[in-house]
């Protein structure tokens, strides 16, 4: 359990980093030209994967056939296969 707080703690984190470099991308392209601005701003549109895995993280008893947790269950059994 305690890894598993580890590594949420830590993807939350890379979110929190992307979405940083992303807004900064943002204002720098405003200062560039409106075009590419709309493009960063698509950028930063959440997609339903995010929002399902962002609802799993913070509602642990979410039902085993839940999209989020089943995302969660996949990034859970990559992250193990590199903890051998």
């Amino acid at each position: 359990m305690m890894i598993e707080n580890i590594q949420n703690v830590i993807i939350n984190i890379a979110e929190i980093v992307l979405v940083y470099a992303r807004l900064k991308k943002l204002f720098l392209a405003f200062k560039i030209n409106f075009v590419q601005a709309n493009m960063v701003v698509k950028e930063l549109q959440i997609t339903e994967e995010a929002k399902y895995l962002s609802y799993a993280i913070f509602n642990p008893d979410v039902p085993d056939n839940n999209p989020g947790h089943l995302l969660m269950k996949n990034y859970h059994d990559i992250i193990s296969k590199y903890n051998k």
